[in-house]
């Protein structure tokens, strides 16, 4: 399912094609500002997604489970979490710190 931000990548994407096919014809002074715009807008979409941009929140949820079930390490009760890159971070519950991991598409992840 698409999350906010992807249809945010999408309008903002059709709106940079508009642009650009109309900026030569506009004003300097106004050609100057989209131009502006449009660098901007080619920036922010070249940002990668994180976990929390992609899907819903039960898509999210199912995501974040599948990663910490891979994580576990269940020969060594006494610290299941031990291979998990998210087992050092400090200050912050796994499920905040796993939302701002750039996303990598999964195969039948519900995009």
């Amino acid at each position: 399912m698409e999350g906010n931000q992807q249809k945010m990548q999408r309008v903002i994407t059709d709106l940079s094609d508009i642009l650009d096919t109309w900026s030569d014809h506009l004003p300097s002074g106004l050609q100057d500002r989209v131009n502006s715009a449009l660098e901007e807008a080619d920036a922010a979409l070249a940002l990668p997604l994180r976990q929390c941009d992609v899907g819903t929140a039960e898509e999210q949820e199912v995501r974040f489970m599948r990663f910490c079930e891979s994580h576990w390490d269940l020969n060594n009760p006494d610290s299941k979490c031990a291979g998990c890159p998210l087992h050092e971070k400090v200050g912050t519950e796994c499920e905040f710190a796993w939302a701002q991991m750039p996303y990598e598409a999964e195969e039948g992840a519900g995009e």
